[in-house]
């Protein structure tokens, strides 16, 4: 879909209806606060109605699809399928870095910044309005749940200013440097990190106080110390209107049928993902980690990684178990399921970890970051304060 298409389709809905009395300033010209959070949520609307920019595993998914030559048997579980699809998944190549940016971001002058091959993409020239322009439409453009809020921020920003004008802030501020991780734009950003085990609302801001626009991260606990290569043990959500009870709904890159859900229904699906067999890229993270960090933690997890490797062995068969690894280390970035189940009775409720709110840019020409955060459940309110020059 083409942008001016898009935009013929959104410009009459005026979504969201409603947006709080100075949640978001500019002290940019020609920024208006309502007109930007609804730029924002028509972006991520048509980032997730753009079939050509997905998650690096869609890919594979997709890619894998391509090559099963005869339609799978019927009433397969998953498990069964994924044992199905496993001659073809070995067919596919999976796309580095260097045949990414060579092949795919070559002409939009936009480089890939960490070894990965999704997320954020650098830029450096005279007119990255346009170049912005360009990776929109690139075949598969690989972004995750947070690149993809970043990227409809930076979208909004140029849409309100007028792509001239953006250029002249990139270039004048920035040297024509333009990252999309959005740390560029010229807003202050709160953040909130909740622990929900506190009773005291001095530490913290609740569900109810959730605004249109403000963007969260809920995640699963312990979800990263099984899984991974999953895409579901966290999400990064955008808050686009509340519904008849004044309950939060949320958009996310790549939502269910891309539709805004509540927190508890977004939350259900990573509860569901965690209990599910671990796949192949799973198992390979979890080997990898062996050799060389078992005594760490993963993000977000009570187990360290030889705790997580122990778990698995007590409820799946030895032979079953290295067998699979085996056959994990076999084929690069093997999203398959394997015949590895995961332990039962493990905390997995998924977790509003942290809150987002953008605030007028008070500092002059700084960025001003807060962080909130009440670790370990303490009673501590612990605080600190970063300045950013432009």
């Amino acid at each position: 879909m083409e942008i001016s298409q898009f935009y013929q389709t959104t410009q009459q809905q005026g979504y969201p209806q409603k947006i709080s009395n100075g949640f978001l300033l500019f002290q940019t010209p020609n920024i208006d606060e309502q007109k930007f959070i609804n730029s924002v949520i028509k972006y991520m609307k048509y980032i997730n109605a753009s079939h050509n920019i997905m998650y690096y595993n869609d890919y594979l998914r997709d890619e894998l699809s391509n090559q099963i030559s005869n339609k799978p048997p019927k009433n397969l579980n998953k498990y069964q399928y994924w044992q199905y699809a496993d001659k073809y998944f070995q067919k596919i190549t999976p796309l580095n870095r260097s045949t990414y940016c060579d092949n795919i971001l070559k002409n939009t002058g936009f480089e890939v910044v960490s070894s990965k091959i999704y997320g954020n993409y650098s830029y450096c020239g005279n007119d990255p309005a346009g170049a912005l322009d360009k990776l929109l439409q690139q075949k598969p453009l690989f972004i995750e749940c947070l690149s993809a809020i970043h990227l409809c921020n930076i979208l909004a920003f140029k849409e309100q200013i007028g792509g001239h004008a953006f250029n002249e802030y990139i270039n004048n501020r920035y040297n024509g440097n333009l990252t999309t991780d959005g740390t560029f734009l010229p807003f202050n950003i709160h953040e909130y990190i909740v622990d929900v085990s506190s009773g005291d609302k001095n530490y913290k801001i609740y569900e109810d106080d959730i605004k249109i626009g403000d963007v969260i991260y809920i995640t699963i606990t312990n979800g990263f110390a099984f899984h991974g290569g999953s895409e579901l043990n966290g999400y990064n959500l955008l808050c686009v209107e509340k519904d008849a009870n004044n309950q939060p709904l949320f958009l996310g890159f790549h939502s269910i049928k891309h539709n805004p859900y509540t927190l508890s229904e977004v939350g259900k699906i990573l509860e569901d993902a965690f209990i599910e067999n671990l796949s192949y890229k799973d198992l390979l993270i979890i080997y990898n980690c062996m050799q060389c960090a078992k005594g760490a933690k993963m993000l977000h997890s009570d187990f360290t990684i030889a705790n997580t490797y122990k778990l698995l062995g007590k409820c799946n068969a030895e032979n079953i178990l290295n067998e699979e690894i085996n056959k994990a280390k076999k084929i690069e970035n093997n999203i398959g399921k394997s015949a590895i189940k995961m332990p039962e009775d493990l905390p997995h409720s998924y977790l509003l970890h942290k809150i987002l709110r953008y605030i007028p840019n008070t500092q002059g020409n700084n960025i001003y970051i807060e962080s909130r955060c009440n670790p370990n459940n303490a009673q501590l309110l612990y605080i600190t304060t970063c300045i950013q020059k432009f």
